[in-house]
């Protein structure tokens, strides 16, 4: 699609949600749902409310955006969330065969870690357990496998045909990011209390390679009492929030 008919398609598509949306409600919405996170964790908590939406959002999860992704497992009962990992780590074997003994061996160890009491029970995993998959999972996967199998639970919104917010939602998304964030001048919060601050991978350096426009995301910590579910497996303290820097220009 050329720039020209990206532009036409835009202005297209505000005008029918502006119709079928007040403006009034877009408006409401990105203040009391500013960001990404934000959004998913309404949505996930409204399929968690509903069973049989619960299970039917398990049927697509691979194929949601990866914040919807993540918000959803944060939902689940621990049964679920190990049938997430075991799918995550049977669909990857399938789709690498050439899997070598030492990536097996990390799979497998990763399977003794959601098997563990201490996961079952709800209360945090072993942190040294943690440390030392995490330590190889580093040395022995692509930095993209790694994502895949410990960070996004699937590919990080890189799959054909991958649900997408819906429209509504994106025009959501669309006024943050022109009114709120941009509001901020040089930079400013974006998903609060979402990273685990020193982690190898947050989920802001995610958000910068799918593409942040003028922005460049880090984790910095903040004063948090959310739940230990961000960084490797899930299983490492929420105690940071992804802070949006304006990038300057060479």
């Amino acid at each position: 699609m050329s720039p020209r008919a990206a532009r036409l398609w835009l202005r297209v598509s505000l005008v029918v949600a502006l119709t079928v949306v007040p403006a009034e409600v877009l408006l409401y919405r990105a203040l009391v749902s500013p960001t990404l996170a934000d959004r998913a964790a309404v949505w996930a908590e409204s399929v968690s409310s509903s069973p049989a939406r619960q299970s039917d959002a398990m049927q697509y999860f691979e194929n949601l955006p990866t914040a919807y992704r993540l918000s959803l497992y944060r939902t689940l009962t621990v049964d679920r969330k190990r049938a997430v990992w075991e799918r995550v780590f049977s669909r990857y074997a399938l789709d690498h065969p050439e899997m070598t003994p030492e990536q097996s061996l990390c799979i497998e160890l990763a399977r003794q870690i959601i098997e563990s009491p201490e996961f079952e029970a709800g209360v945090g995993v072993s942190p040294a357990d943690l440390s030392t998959v995490k330590e190889q999972a580093i040395q022995v996967f692509q930095r993209e496998d790694v994502i895949t199998l410990f960070y996004a639970l699937g590919p990080a919104n890189t799959r054909v045909g991958e649900l997408k917010e819906p429209l509504a939602e994106r025009l959501v998304g669309w006024l943050v990011d022109r009114i709120i964030v941009h509001a901020g001048g040089d930079g400013g919060w974006v998903d609060q209390c979402s990273c685990h601050v020193g982690a190898w991978l947050t989920h802001c350096d995610l958000m910068n390679g799918e593409g942040g426009g003028p922005y460049l995301f880090r984790c910095e910590a903040e004063p948090c009492a959310g739940p230990e579910e961000c960084g490797f497996m899930l299983e490492e303290s929420c105690d940071g929030g992804c802070w949006a820097e304006r990038m300057t220009r060479p």
